[in-house]
């Protein structure tokens, strides 16, 4: 499956911020079983918060993430919640609708990168009022047509 949706995650969700580490905290708000995780593995990155509401999943989640080298995780099974950004330098968010929790959280708490999946018009609305400066990215063909990616970086 990674290979397959390499060309995808290469355009979508890598970080263009340049003040990132192996160390930072990436954030991934609807990890599904991993992929994305170990996509940022293959990338360098060594620190992870996963967050994953659906119960089946998370538990391949914990499972896939078991054996990943020399990384940190925080696992966390539930829905997405403002708090999760706080602390985090970049964010994978792909959360089916649970993206409005961003209208929550104050510009000053949000990480320096977001990479952002919107599936509702009214949603992207309103999320590009809260975060100045986003733009959207080229979308693959294989997603569906409601979707839209796009990029935010808090402008420092």
């Amino acid at each position: 499956m990674i290979a397959h949706e390499w060309r995808s995650w290469e355009n979508c969700y890598i970080p263009s911020h340049a003040n990132l580490s192996k160390m930072s905290l990436i954030l991934d708000a609807g990890a599904g079983e991993g992929e994305t995780v170990l996509f940022y593995h293959m990338l360098g990155f060594r620190n992870f918060r996963c967050v994953e509401s659906d119960p089946v999943a998370f538990q391949r989640l914990r499972k896939n993430t078991a054996n990943i080298p020399d990384s940190r995780f925080e696992l966390i099974c539930r829905p997405f919640q403002p708090q999760d950004v706080f602390d985090a330098d970049f964010a994978k968010i792909d959360v089916d609708g649970g993206e409005i929790e961003l209208l929550k959280v104050p510009i000053a708490m949000m990480p320096q990168e977001i990479r952002l999946e919107i599936h509702d018009l009214r949603v992207e609305r309103e999320i590009r009022s809260h975060l100045p400066h986003m733009r959207q990215l080229p979308t693959p063909t294989s997603w569906p047509d409601d979707v839209k990616m796009w990029s935010w970086r808090k402008h420092i």
